[in-house]
């Protein structure tokens, strides 16, 4: 009788599982319900309200109905929660670029103000993404080591999983193959420590090692990794992205096959891919497996049919603009194709397309890759000095006692002479303190007028004007330049410039400019200039108006002084990859 009763239990049970499923799937998510009811909810339950609406969100494919839900949320947070502001100001779907890194700032600041060093950490970590989708990776990958050393998350919880992973997608996509690879197989160690295998990371990360193998060309690596994927997927995984994820690994099993010219064997990996429910399989896998069975077709002497397949692939990528289209690899893909169709014209120009792409992206990941590295090892040399620091204190620790016992009445009549000139020195910092609000205060009384809408809108109008003055001029290179002489050039006042850098950078016009100088610097040594200059031209060349300035604002920019970049950086950029 208890069976019994167990048994119509757990029937019940899944029975109101499918049908909340069907449901779900079946009514469409209402908006206007949801926002309606933000108003009646508790304060936890209004912020998981809003991370569902922005899960929704990211759902819609209409930009007009997108923005106006979007900023209809973004009010309601903005009156009601700053916890739940947060996500608001942090949700950049529909916003250009300029204000979606303002708003990440504004967001942080908030998390700062609130104490809440998860969301912090969240930020960085959505920070980190930004730079990562602008090809920003050494940006990213100082973002993913502020928050590894900065939050601490706990060895093998859910953020140091999710922290290592994204560290290893930097290394990846910046072409840094040998250091990705450690970073995923160290990932996997914790996944075989806690023998967690009903979870879609661990089989994302054994296919990223799998990719290490495809990039380095080392074939037989990728085979061996993309089938033991499939062996343990068949194993563990339960879970509904499992023919999704197994969809992937034989897409790229075909692509290995496909690349050492064994055609049969990708052509039965085809059939096993197409045999998986297609509505089971995400729009970026489906556009994988289009562009590799083209390039199977074209490799089986089927340059028509490939034609085809490419037209097809572009038809569904132009239809799900959320997805990366493949660029250069289709454009020399179509080269190919044509050159098989007897047709050298289109061919010819969908070479030159391939070609200017792909030596922008070749140029563009070698510049980061010298930065990446550099940092990193800064980084570890940074902690290995301090830990050889502690252990000397340990060791001096009694001198230092009796030294201070020594000193001790020197140290008494030397503080009070400190006291009296620190008292002249904070005298000194308030009255400028205090001229500077009197000059802020005098200017915004004569913008009183303005409204604040407007204001902002003047404001991204100046900083566009800046941004191209100095893109076409390059007023920086001008060691004389100030701020009242670059106001002239924008036709308008110190203070509103002043005012406008703060807001749009987060930093002082000083600071601005000496980063643009940095830059110029930075671009003379990885063209090879620095073999023929000195380091008093370089500074000379890059803006600055001495050889002293230039080091500090170097050493500021980069945490390494130019002597120390020039020497190292073309070492690591002839670095091999992994093999």
């Amino acid at each position: 009788m208890i069976k019994n009763s167990i048994t119509r239990c757990i029937l019940s049970i899944i029975l109101f599982l499918a049908t909340t499923v069907l449901s779900a799937h079946s009514k469409p998510f209402d908006f206007k319900s949801e926002i309606g009811r933000l108003d009646s909810l508790g304060t936890r339950e209004f912020r998981l309200a809003v991370d569902s609406l922005y899960f929704q969100l990211d759902r819609i494919n209409d930009p007009v109905q997108k923005k106006a839900l979007t900023e209809k949320v973004f009010s309601i947070t903005a009156a009601r929660d700053e916890m739940a502001h947060i996500r608001s100001l942090a949700y950049p779907v529909i916003y250009p670029d300029s204000i979606r890194v303002r708003y990440l700032n504004k967001a942080f600041k908030l998390a700062k103000k609130l104490k809440s060093k998860k969301e912090m950490a969240w930020l960085e970590e959505r920070r980190c993404r930004y730079y990562m989708e602008k090809a920003r990776y050494d940006s990213a990958m100082i973002s993913i080591l502020k928050i590894r050393d900065d939050y601490r998350p706990v060895p093998g919880s859910d953020e140091y999983i999710n922290i290592e992973n994204l560290l290893g997608d930097i290394y990846y996509k910046a072409g840094l193959y040998e250091q990705a690879q450690k970073v995923y197989l160290g990932i996997l160690d914790e996944y075989k420590k806690s023998n967690q295998w009903n979870f879609w990371r661990p089989f994302v990360i054994m296919n990223n090692i799998g990719l290490v193998g495809i990039k380095t060309k080392n074939y037989q690596l990728a085979i061996n990794w993309f089938n033991e994927t499939l062996r343990m997927a068949d194993i563990h995984l339960t879970i509904p992205e499992k023919n999704n994820i197994v969809a992937f690994t034989l897409v790229k099993l075909m692509e290995c096959y496909i690349k050492i010219g064994r055609n049969a064997e990708a052509r039965k990996y085809l059939k096993k891919v197409e045999s998986i429910p297609q509505d089971e399989i995400y729009a970026d896998v489906q556009q994988e497996l289009m562009f590799w069975k083209s390039n199977l077709l074209l490799k089986e002497g089927n340059p028509k049919g490939a034609l085809v397949q490419v037209q097809s692939l572009l038809t569904y990528a132009d239809e799900r603009p959320a997805f990366v289209r493949f660029n250069a690899e289709i454009d020399l893909l179509l080269s190919h194709i044509y050159k098989a169709l007897n047709n050298p014209d289109k061919s010819l120009h969908y070479l030159e397309n391939y070609t200017v792409v792909h030596d922008s992206l070749k140029n563009k990941s070698h510049s980061v890759h010298s930065l990446m590295l550099l940092a990193n090892k800064d980084l570890q040399l940074a902690k290995e000095k301090l830990r050889a620091s502690h252990r000397e204190k340990m060791y001096m620790i009694s001198i230092l006692l009796f030294m201070v016992i020594v000193l001790l009445v020197v140290s008494l009549l030397y503080w009070r002479l400190y006291l009296s000139k620190l008292q002249l020195v904070n005298k000194t910092v308030e009255k400028e303190i205090q001229r500077e609000k009197q000059t802020i205060q005098k200017y915004q009384e004569d913008v009183a007028g303005l409204s604040t809408e407007k204001y902002h809108s003047e404001l991204d109008d100046l900083i566009d004007q800046l941004q191209k003055l100095v893109a076409e001029e390059k007023i920086y290179l001008d060691p004389e330049l100030n701020i009242q002489k670059t106001a002239q050039y924008l036709s308008t006042n110190r203070t509103y410039l002043s005012t406008a850098i703060n807001s749009f950078y987060d930093m002082n016009f000083p600071s601005y400019i000496n980063q643009l100088r940095i830059q110029e610097s930075i671009d003379l040594i990885s063209k090879g200039y620095t073999s023929k200059l000195t380091l008093e031209a370089l500074a000379m060349q890059s803006g600055f108006s001495s050889r002293t300035v230039f080091i500090t604002a170097f050493k500021k920019y980069t945490g390494v002084p130019p002597s120390f970049f020039i020497k190292n950086y073309k070492s690591y950029l002839n670095k091999p990859v992994l093999q």
